[in-house]
């Protein structure tokens, strides 16, 4: 949330993808905390299961930890994703369009890893708003969660990259383009 007062249009939507399969209607269910990025501590990182849902921009604390043994980096700006595996430059085109009825491609990031003390970090972020509205919908549909299983060659783990392409604000459809077990080298 870059600690403003506001939050993104994506995270709204995204969060209604996300919210049902973590507050399933049972009796006795524990309670899903939300919290904004600039509020989380480093002390919860280490031992609280996260999923953080939101731009790559707003990743406060998480930015170090996620993308510390990734195959991915930040550009210079929050708009570009470098995979340091493939060499592959990715730069969203949402910031550079003028006209709503141009298409543009926009990039999601999607990261899973366990903790030192068990605890799951689980991320969903785009360069901008239909990126994440596309990994929010892609990661809550089983065949899609198949589908980065069985390239990623694991269910935790593991890192992804997925262009999507957009509309406006919406997001039309989206392409898993890479697809990595955390601490190897195997692609999609």
């Amino acid at each position: 949330d870059m600690s403003r007062d506001y939050l993104p249009t994506s995270v709204a939507f995204a969060l209604r993808n996300v919210m049902p399969l973590l507050e399933p209607n049972r009796k006795g269910a524990r309670q899903v905390q939300v919290l904004l990025a600039s509020d989380l501590k480093p002390n919860m990182v280490k031992s609280a299961h996260i999923i953080y849902v939101g731009l790559l921009s707003g990743m406060g604390v998480l930015r170090e930890l996620v993308f510390s043994g990734s195959g991915f980096q930040i550009g210079e700006t929050y708009d570009e994703l470098f995979d340091t595996r493939s060499q592959q430059h990715y730069v969203s085109q949402a910031s550079l369009q003028r006209d709503a009825r141009n298409a543009f491609i926009d990039y999601g990031f999607v990261s899973s890893r366990t903790g030192a003390d068990g605890n799951e970090l689980l991320v969903l972020a785009g360069t901008r708003d239909v990126a994440l509205m596309h990994v929010a919908e892609a990661l809550t549909q089983a065949a899609s969660l198949q589908a980065l299983d069985q390239a990623a060659g694991a269910a935790y783990d593991i890192e992804a990259l997925y262009a999507v392409r957009g509309l406006d604000q919406t997001n039309l459809d989206g392409q898993l383009l890479q697809a990595y077990r955390l601490g190897t080298a195997a692609s999609r």
